[in-house]
């Protein structure tokens, strides 16, 4: 339980039953049921109590204690990357996009192992909801944290064959999440903007899931721009954003997730006018499709005017010629 609260990588069942290691199988904001697929299960036994905690919590799920994407592919015994030739773009992963094109539902969770996971069967995707507490690690030494400990558990039981990339984490990790409310929201205008309206509505409807209440900085980085925070980007190192981002050298922790979001995104297809002017996906297309319609529109619009002065002007010279033949007809 106190490793749980300590790393929040997961987050640990307050009341469990006797003689069991429980996992919390609720979102603890919301109290919805926990949908995921990075825990394989909520409960086991004591009988593992004696294993080191990193292998304990491999059986809970496989992902609890993050790997960077490189690590991944390069333990499917290949050198081949298949995330090199695809890049993250702004436009597909913005929160505007995702929840007004793609109508995604953001779940505020309190477990970082669970930070951009995607259910694309409800098209839920969980964020994070503590950046604070990311920055509270990147900035301090975690050498002799306990998270630390985990991570350098979990890299020595991969390590054989590999480089030592313990050097990245966990600080790096921490600072991606952290680079992610970035990308997701602070860079884009209109993402911001729905953000600050929807926990307006939070407020208003005094929602057990206000969000504004739990993190300052959550607000900062995804309500207003990013400039604002640019000292926390100097201590992170983070060069000025970007439209397209690497998944393997900018999110080496999370390229994977965002990749897979980003692929949801770009298979939707809008179907009426709202979502047509809120689609900014492929900004060329956005203004190519709008100016011909306007352009269009006020071509066909003219032409109707047109048609209509020239059927006034005919129902005018006939009257005239009507009353001209009609006096005409008098003096005769």
């Amino acid at each position: 339980m106190t490793v749980g609260w300590l790393t929040m990588l997961y987050d640990p069942e307050t009341s469990p039953s006797q003689e069991m290691l429980q996992i919390l199988s609720r979102i603890r904001l919301s109290d919805n049921p926990l949908n995921t697929r990075s825990f394989h299960t909520f409960s086991q036994d004591c009988s593992l109590v004696g294993q080191p905690l990193s292998n304990l919590l491999q059986v809970f799920g496989n992902n609890i204690i993050p790997q960077s994407t490189t690590r991944q592919h390069q333990g499917t015994g290949g050198n081949a990357n298949p995330y090199n030739s695809e890049y993250l773009i702004l436009s597909y992963l913005n929160y505007r996009t995702l929840t007004m094109v793609a109508n995604i539902r953001v779940e505020w969770v309190d477990t970082l192992s669970l930070h951009l996971e995607f259910d694309e069967e409800h098209r839920v995707l969980k964020v994070f909801r503590f950046p604070s507490f990311c920055r509270l690690i990147y900035a301090g030494s975690t050498d002799r944290t306990a998270l630390c400990r985990l991570f350098s558990s979990r890299l020595s039981d991969d390590e054989v064959g590999f480089q030592s990339t313990s050097n990245l984490e966990p600080r790096e990790f921490f600072r991606e999440v952290l680079l992610s409310y970035r990308l997701l929201f602070s860079q884009d205008r209109g993402s911001r903007r729905t953000f600050r309206q929807e926990q307006r509505r939070r407020i208003t409807r005094k929602d057990n899931d206000n969000i504004g209440t739990c993190d300052p900085l959550l607000l900062k980085l995804c309500g207003y721009r990013w400039q604002n925070e640019r000292k926390l980007y100097e201590d992170l190192r983070a060069p000025d954003p970007h439209n397209y981002y690497s998944p393997v050298y900018d999110f080496p922790f999370l390229g994977q997730r965002l990749l897979e979001l980003q692929r949801f995104s770009k298979g939707q297809n809008p179907h009426d006018w709202k979502l047509l002017w809120y689609d900014r996906r492929d900004i060329m297309r956005f203004y190519t499709f709008w100016a011909v319609l306007w352009i269009g529109g006020g071509t066909i619009i003219l032409g109707i005017l047109q048609i209509i002065v020239a059927v006034l002007q005919l129902a005018a010279n006939y009257d005239q010629n009507r009353l001209q033949a009609i006096s005409n007809g008098q003096r005769a």
